[in-house]
Formats: structure tokens, sequence, C-alpha cells
């Protein structure tokens, strides 16, 4: 049996801990389990296969409408929608993934081909990552996007298309989150709740690092790992054990880890207590995203879209997916 699987053909998901097997500490000694961190290996070497051109924005994307700010409204987009359909997190990170893979290889010549690329892409990963068929076209549009109101159904499958043969359709990335919950994976046991909020404050952490495009020139794998070593005060999660964990994969470059550690403690201003208090995923998202958007984001037809308020159900990964997705095209970002 092949010990490194092949993630350009299955969904990746965290293994679950088995009893009898899971990691333990002995003698002061971090013990992962082996099955586990060859796992998380294989995810690794992978990683660079999926990974977006780190300086698309200025090389491939020479158009001045494409700036950080526009993409880091995109990742804004990304995560709602998905916080919003009830997906999982991962969904909004090979979403964004694809799209990124996409415009490191085609130049977008207007705003309105981005927005189109935006759709299609979390289309392409809710269909896939999800199984569910989300409205990214405007249904009152007809056969033409000219009313401003959205793309249409065939704009968006003709540019479906475009990006699957473009990316030559890769759709299972490595993405953060993937490695995070496998990293997580690896600790030892503790109970369901605090293991939750963990990932909870790993999963904020993501969303504010993901909105950064300086991070474009880091692996996955660095920032799933600088996440759980920057929530480590909160979490409870001992970072003896995490940076054994880090010395014990080759592949994982400790300087650059201990860098995007320092830098996203920066970016989260932990004084601000974003990660005290418990199920921070969507809540925690909404007062980073109100800091650096104030005004909130226009929709297409001219009102204002504020960010996504925290769920009211704790746990919002166990929540069963809506019968209807309803319309992603009316929640979009403006492109001014």
């Amino acid at each position: 049996m092949n010990p490194c699987p092949d993630i350009t053909q299955q969904p990746q998901q965290a293994l679950p801990k088995k009893a009898g097997s899971s990691s333990s500490v002995v003698n002061n000694e971090f013990e992962p389990d082996a099955e586990c961190l060859e796992y998380l290996k294989c995810l690794i070497r992978k990683e660079a296969e999926f990974m977006p051109c780190s300086t698309y924005l200025t090389t491939t994307q020479t158009s001045s409408f494409m700036t950080p700010n526009l993409r880091a409204q995109c990742v804004d987009w990304f995560f709602d929608e998905t916080e919003k359909m009830k997906f999982d997190l991962d969904t909004a990170a090979i979403g964004l993934n694809v799209m990124e893979r996409y415009m490191s290889l085609r130049e977008l010549t207007s705003k309105q081909e981005m927005l189109l690329a935006l759709y299609s892409s979390f289309s392409l990963a809710a269909r896939i990552h999800e199984n569910v068929l989300v409205q990214c076209w405007d249904s009152k549009s007809g056969a033409a996007a000219s009313t401003g109101r959205g793309p249409s159904r065939d704009d968006v499958k003709l540019m479906e298309t475009d990006i699957l043969d473009t990316i030559s359709w890769r759709m299972h990335p490595v993405t953060p989150h993937l490695v995070a919950r496998n990293v997580l994976a690896l600790l030892p046991q503790t109970n369901d709740r605090l293991e939750q909020q963990r990932m909870d404050d790993v999963d904020t952490l993501l969303f504010i690092a993901t909105r950064q495009h300086s991070l474009l020139h880091d692996s996955p794998s660095t920032i799933a790992f600088a996440a759980v070593l920057a929530s480590s005060a909160y979490s409870k999660l001992s970072t003896v054990l995490l940076w054994d964990l880090v010395d014990s994969i080759d592949e994982i470059d400790r300087s650059r880890v201990s860098a995007q550690c320092k830098d996203m403690e920066d970016l989260l201003n932990l004084d601000d207590d974003v990660l005290a208090t418990p199920s921070v995923t969507a809540s925690s998202r909404c007062q980073y995203q109100d800091r650096e958007s104030p005004t909130g984001i226009d929709t297409h037809d001219g009102t204002l879209l504020r960010q996504a308020s925290a769920p009211t159900d704790p746990n919002p990964r166990k929540r069963k997916l809506p019968a209807d997705t309803g319309n992603a095209v009316a929640r979009a970002p403006a492109l001014r």
C-alpha cells in the first residue's frame, strides 16, 4: 500500500484519533502517532504543487484594479459565504487557492472577469468539497451578464471549464486549514470541548493570515504551524510539544514558522482578547474585518453589506447543510 496518498484525486481530511494509536508523552518525550505523522508529512511534501505564484498580483495581474485590498475583500467573501452556507472552512480555502492558481496563469482584463473567476472558483470548491451546487449566477440576467446584477449561468460554466483546464483539473489542494487539523490531531488527546476551542482559535488566525497577501510567499504548512503556535497561549497547548513536532519534520523551516508566528501575534494583537472566548471563528473575523473595512462592502444592488455576524450555533462545523444555499451573487464584494 502506498503510504503517501494521492491528494490530487481525493478530498483530504484529518485522520481520526484511534484508541491505542494516539500520540503520547513518555518520559517528557513527545511520541506522535506514526500513521498520522506520516500522513502529515505526505501533505507537506505535496503542498508545493498547489501553491499559487507568490507575486501574481504584480506579475500576471498587471491591471491596476487588482490590488491587495481587493484580494482581501475576495478572501472575506469566500469565508463569509462558507459561513452562511454552513460549509467546512476548508471549502473557502480551496476556492481561494483555485482562484489564485488560475490568476497566477491567466491575466484578467476587467473587474467583471475577476468577479466571474471568484464566483466560479467558489462554485467548483463547493461542488467538489461539499457536493453542493451553489447558485453563483444571477437567475434574472438571462444569457448575458450586462444587467449589472451578476454573471449568467452560461458565463459561470464557461469560466469553470477554463479554470479547470488552466489548473489541470487539480482540485484538491493542501490548505493551511487541512494541515492545521492534522497537526492538532497529532497532539495528545484532551476533552472534545477544548479541542474544538483550539480549532476555532486556529481557524481565526488562519483567516487573518490569509487576508495578508505577503504570506503568499509561505507554504500552507508554515502558516498552519504558525497559527497553532500563536494560539497556544489561549488554547492550553504546549509550545515545547509543538516545536518538537516542527523539528521532527524535515520539510518544515523552523525559522519561517517562528517569524510567521510572531507576525500573526502582531496582526491579531492578542491584547484585544479576540481569542479569549469560546467559538470565535466568525465573531473574531467580524471584529478584524470591521477594523479593516469600517464602512462595509457594497453589493451589486447598491446596498451596504456588513460583515457576517457570529453564528448562534456554538459549533458551526457540525451544523447540517441548509436545503437552499441561496444566491451568492447578491452578497459579492463591490468592484470599485
